[in-house]
């Protein structure tokens, strides 16, 4: 049910971010939501929101934090010499 729902999270902003403009966004909602205007309305002022803008900016910077060491560490274990018994 939790996926689910997170799925359908995730289907509702990635389809926000196709418009460069909120008020096309607002008329163009997800399938799911057609003639469900308020409840679109809402997700889209979510979305625009500072709260969500700032939550979703360090989402951002943790994965990229985690994308950089995973690579440090994979360069880091290439350059280690290797070991002949």
């Amino acid at each position: 049910m939790l996926n689910t729902f997170k799925e359908f999270q995730g289907d509702c902003h990635r389809h926000f971010k196709k418009y460069s403009d909120v008020e096309e966004a607002r008329v163009n909602p997800l399938n799911l939501l057609v003639g469900r205007d308020e409840n679109w309305h809402f997700l889209c002022d979510h979305y625009m929101s500072r709260a969500f803008q700032d939550r979703s900016h360090q989402a951002l910077a943790s994965e990229v934090k985690q994308v950089q060491k995973l690579i440090q560490d994979m360069t880091w274990a290439q350059q280690e010499p290797k070991h002949d018994p």
